[in-house]
């Protein structure tokens, strides 16, 4: 008896196995969804004004990093606050760029929060399909919560991204 060992085929009786691997449509909408991300997580930052009390406290770690203090600089009424390492080192690197400390805290945060829709492609890919990659990638590139925190200088974007 011969046993077939391919995996399981979902698309009914009858009908050929499908091959989401040639389909270049699904990597097009990713790519769009990407564009899309960047275009809306700008606007998002453009329109929410002045910066964030907790934007200020990254800013002023980043930039107490860069001017060789460490950590300090933070709110010394609340001396228990625990903050992140790597988002402040991320954005003390960036703000080596030249360039306002907000606007390059806030640009990084939309970088790594409009990528996160690569990690979510190829999991909807990996699970549902190319045509599900594509629509879920769309869905982390305009859904309202992703587009707000990743249009301000938080760590939100980068640990998002990291845990997808």
């Amino acid at each position: 008896m011969v046993t077939d060992v391919r995996a399981e085929d979902t698309t009914g009786i009858g009908q050929p196995q499908r091959d989401d691997s040639k389909d270049p449509g699904g990597r097009r909408l990713v790519m769009v969804a990407f564009i899309l991300a960047l275009v809306v997580r700008a606007l998002t930052a453009w329109f929410s004004g002045a910066a964030q009390p907790g934007e200020i406290r990254y800013i002023t770690i980043a930039e107490g990093i860069l001017a060789g203090r460490g950590f300090e600089g933070l709110d010394n009424r609340f001396p228990s606050i625990i903050q992140p390492p790597l988002f402040p080192l991320t954005l003390a690197l960036t703000l080596l760029l030249p360039g306002s400390s907000l606007f390059l805290g806030r640009v990084l945060s939309m970088l790594l929060g409009a990528l996160v829709v690569f990690p979510v492609a190829s999991l909807g890919r990996r699970l549902f399909g190319g045509k599900a990659a594509g629509r879920a990638a769309l869905l982390a590139a305009a859904y309202p919560i992703l587009a707000h925190v990743s249009s301000a200088a938080l760590t939100e974007s980068l640990f998002a991204l990291l845990v997808c």
